[in-house]
């Protein structure tokens, strides 16, 4: 179960002694700006004998810095299974040659960021914002700190000294907003015109996309 929009990037992992494989995609279709973002999670496994080690994670996130694909690995997931399948039939991960990934189009990340911080000025710019509703400033709270997080994600994406840590930090924030992050399209009731919708629409697809390293429906 893989993105057919990421088989270039998977050739290429295939080709340095790599496997992929996919246990669930999330594809969110075109966003406000036009892109098709996608993400796929599943088991990364090397090949060649050398095992997990830093080196060889560095060589795939240069090829996913090629493709403009964001790589998060997930080194405490122990085992995976698709969502619906018993427990017992979850795939053990091998620690030695395997490790749980996910990559993203880093589109995903740039939309979020885009149509975050115009969901924000938009909210900012409501009556109820004005008012101090306590509702609306919440969700711009949530907007700020979400945009904050995806802003310094991007910043270290690709460098490999950072791989560990900087994936750690923005599972663990989409783990603990996950319940928020789920129901962030209800800042489209703040909304005033049709086409202010649409930047909702797009802020929501694409952080329904990254949160696929959050492993819902999968252990």
């Amino acid at each position: 179960m893989r993105s057919e929009e990421l088989k270039d990037f998977y050739a290429e992992l295939t080709a340095a002694g790599f496997e992929f494989e996919g246990y669930a995609t999330r594809k969110t279709g075109k966003t406000h700006w036009g892109r098709d973002i996608v993400a796929d999670y599943g088991i990364l496994k090397e090949k060649n004998g050398y095992g997990i080690e830093m080196e060889r994670l560095a060589d795939v996130l240069a090829f996913a810095e090629k493709r403009r694909v964001h790589f998060v690995i997930i080194p405490e997931v122990r085992a995976i299974r698709k969502s619906g399948q018993p427990k017992a039939d979850a795939t053990p991960i091998q620690p030695k040659c395997e490790v749980a990934a996910c990559f993203i189009h880093e589109h995903a990340s740039f939309d979020f960021v885009c149509s975050c911080l115009k969901a924000l000025k938009l909210l900012k710019q409501n009556f109820l914002y004005l008012q101090e509703d306590e509702r609306i400033l919440e969700w711009a709270h949530l907007l700020e700190r979400t945009n904050e997080e995806m802003v310094n994600f991007r910043k270290k994406a690709y460098e490999p000294e950072n791989l560990f840590e900087n994936s750690a930090r923005i599972r663990n924030y989409l783990l603990n907003e996950g319940y928020a992050m789920r129901n962030v399209n209800n800042v489209i009731l703040y909304m005033e015109e049709w086409v202010d919708e649409r930047v909702v629409d797009s802020m929501f697809n694409a952080i329904d996309c990254i949160r696929l390293v959050s492993c819902e429906g999968i252990i």
